[in-house]
This record gives structure tokens, C-alpha cells and sequence, in this order.
């Protein structure tokens, strides 16, 4: 029994001394750990909005006229000789060539009031848009009051628009307000959820 004791304790004192000896001369046993780690991706949708007031840079009158005559070209002819004079004065007042446009032109009968199957005439109808630019609004009372001067049976549609340029700058500005808000929400919530934005 005893001798069976000791072998056990030698047997054991030389797996120590084993071990030490690799220890001393090999260092630590290595351990190879396998580390699994699980991530979650998501999206978030934000949005944004920019608003930007601006004043109008343009102002648009809309002036017109209806000569009426027993023949067409007779109609056309005072139509135009009206629209001319209208033209050239506008010019005088420094209103661009460019600045004035025809929107409408149109030919109709003229029925009589005893036969409606009767053509009794024909009625010309013609308009113009006057394009007034920033710096020059102070002409827009000149504008309206030559229609009155001139006889011109339509006057006085007024409206004010912004330019292209103007409308596109504004545009673009509202457009980088929407983006920096949309941009200031992603990462107000990034940072509550604690992830960061990619």
C-alpha cells in the first residue's frame, strides 16, 4: 500500500517538475479564444425643412385691346397701330424691348343683334405682358397710366413674380436649410441611440 503511495507522489512530483521546466523555458500555454460578436445595423429616416421669404423683384402688368371692325384686316390693322404706339411709349419710359411680350391674340365674328347667323364684324383681342424689374418699380404707375392715355380697353391686371435667377437662388438656399436640419435630427438620434452615422 505504502509503495503504491510513493509511486503516485513520484509520479506526480515529475509531471510538476515537467511542467515547471516548460514553463521556465517555453513560457505560458497558449489559449486560443474564439470571439463571436453579433452587430445590428439600421437606418433611420429624418427629414428636414427650409423656408426662405423673399420680396419679389418682378412686377407684370397685363395691358390689352379690342378694336372691332366689318373686316378682319381692318380689325388687325387699329390693333396693331394701338399695340405699336403702346410699344414704343413703354420703350420711352426705359421699359426693355425684351420686357414686353404678347400673351394673346385672337379673331372673333361679330354676330348681329337681329340675325345671330349674320356676321356683322369681327373683334380683335390682343395682350401684353409688361415686365417691370427691380429698380424700376416706380414705373409701374407710368405703365398703367398709359393704357388709360393710350385708349386702351384692358388695363390694370397687376402682379407681382419673382425673377429666375431670384427664384432659383431661393430655391437652393431652402434646399440647404432642409439638408442642414434633416442632417442636425440624424445626429440628434444617432446620439441618443449610440451608434454613429456612417
Amino acid at each position: 500500500m505504502m509503495r503504491k503511495v510513493v509511486e503516485t507522489l513520484l509520479v506526480s512530483l515529475v509531471v510538476v517538475m515537467v511542467l515547471g521546466m516548460y514553463f521556465k523555458f517555453v513560457g505560458g500555454i497558449p489559449f486560443n479564444v474564439s470571439q463571436t460578436s453579433t452587430q445590428k445595423i439600421g437606418t433611420f429616416d429624418v427629414s428636414g425643412t427650409g423656408k426662405k421669404a423673399v420680396a419679389p423683384d418682378e412686377a407684370v402688368v397685363d395691358i390689352g385691346v379690342r378694336k372691332q371692325a366689318k373686316t378682319v384686316k381692318e380689325a388687325q390693322k387699329m390693333a396693331n397701330e394701338s399695340m405699336d404706339k403702346l410699344s414704343k411709349e413703354l420703350m420711352k419710359i426705359g421699359i426693355d424691348e425684351k420686357d414686353i411680350k404678347t400673351t394673346n391674340y385672337s379673331v372673333n365674328p361679330e354676330y348681329s343683334p337681329e340675325n345671330y347667323q349674320k356676321v356683322s364684324g369681327y373683334v380683335v383681342y390682343q395682350s401684353l405682358e409688361v415686365r417691370v424689374r427691380e429698380g424700376n418699380f416706380d414705373k409701374i404707375e407710368q405703365v398703367m397710366d398709359l393704357a388709360g392715355s393710350l385708349g386702351l380697353e384692358q388695363a390694370g391686371g397687376l402682379r407681382f413674380e419673382l425673377s429666375d435667377k431670384l427664384e432659383k437662388e431661393t430655391k437652393n438656399t431652402a434646399r440647404a436649410m432642409a439638408v442642414a436640419e434633416a442632417k442636425e435630427k440624424a445626429e440628434s438620434l444617432a446620439k441618443l441611440a449610440g451608434v454613429k452615422l456612417g
